[in-house]
């Protein structure tokens, strides 16, 4: 969450030309955000963009141009941000700000797993293409239970919902086929977005 000096305070980081340098040095896509509320949160949200301007400056992912069909840059990462929302957990009054996180106190609950459906994202002539990117922080015990347990079960159970293989196909997919897949979009490729796991970006070699 201090990606280009994304804090004002410069701990962290003290990077400003940071994208640039992780573009020079292989990243080929960005999946930090949303990270509300939080103040290095960028000003884009729920949608796939390249950053533009000058990408040395500091926070240069504040300003940024939507991902779309007929259109990518090969000389900067893609910015891939999960879902971000305003929502309430079932019997609490409160607001409060979904941020595609799964951890032991917020695990993915059908509400949560509808909103981040329902936000929509994608590559700008291409909406039936959904792509939601959730994050965690490993399995540390206190934690595992939202993963690997009846929390993580029931995420997975929510899930299926939208793969009734009619109007609904669901796919898990690792960073790389997930960027795969929002290229082949932009390249104008339709149907099932399996056949681009491997797009662009091929499977790394099995050492052995």
């Amino acid at each position: 969450w201090c990606l280009a000096n994304g804090r004002r305070d410069g701990r962290h980081c003290g990077i400003d030309a940071e994208l640039p340098l992780l573009f020079d040095t292989g990243c080929y896509a960005d999946f930090t955000f949303p990270s509300a509320p939080d103040e290095c949160q960028p000003n884009i949200v729920n949608q796939l963009y390249w950053p533009v301007g000058d990408l040395a400056r500091r926070r240069a992912y504040d300003q940024g141009e939507r991902a779309r069909v007929g259109r990518r840059h090969d000389d900067r990462m893609l910015f891939i941000p999960g879902p971000i929302a305003l929502d309430r957990r079932p019997g609490s009054p409160r607001i409060r700000i979904e941020s595609s996180a799964i951890t032991a106190n917020d695990p993915g609950t059908r509400a949560r797993v509808d909103s981040w459906v329902e936000q929509g994202i994608h590559v700008e002539g291409r909406p039936e293409w959904i792509f939601v990117k959730v994050h965690t922080h490993g399995a540390p015990e206190p934690q595992a239970e939202s993963l690997l347990g009846d929390g993580g079960r029931a995420m997975h159970d929510a899930l299926r919902r939208y793969d009734d293989r009619k109007d609904w196909f669901l796919h898990y997919v690792t960073a790389r086929e997930m960027f795969n897949v929002a290229v082949a979009a932009m390249d104008g490729r339709k149907g099932d977005p399996a056949q681009f796991f491997d797009y662009r970006l091929p499977k790394p070699p099995i050492a052995g």
